[in-house]
C-alpha cells in the first residue's frame, strides 16, 4: 500500500508500528484517523482498542458539530 510518504517519515522518526483508528460519524462519514505510533513492535489488546474507538467516535462527533455550527454561521451572514 502507498502511504503517501508517511511510511518513510515514520521510519525516519523511529516508529516501527502504529495503530490507526478511523474517526467515523454516526452516519458513516469518515473525518480522518486517530493514530498512535510506537518505537518498537506493538500490538494493542482489545480493551485499549475499544477505548481508542470511543475516543475516535467522540472526535468525529465534535468535528461534525463544528461543521454544523460553521454552516449555521454562514447562513446567518
Amino acid at each position: 500500500a502507498d502511504f503517501g510518504g508517511s511510511r518513510d517519515f515514520a521510519r525516519a522518526s523511529g516508529f516501527v508500528s502504529a495503530q490507526c483508528t478511523p474517526m467515523v460519524s454516526a452516519d458513516g462519514q469518515v473525518y480522518g484517523t486517530l493514530t498512535l505510533c510506537f518505537s518498537r513492535p506493538h500490538r494493542l489488546q482489545p480493551p485499549p482498542v475499544q477505548t481508542l474507538l470511543r475516543y475516535a467516535s467522540q472526535v468525529a462527533i465534535m468535528v461534525e458539530g463544528m461543521r454544523w455550527r460553521q454552516q449555521a454561521m454562514q447562513q446567518i451572514d
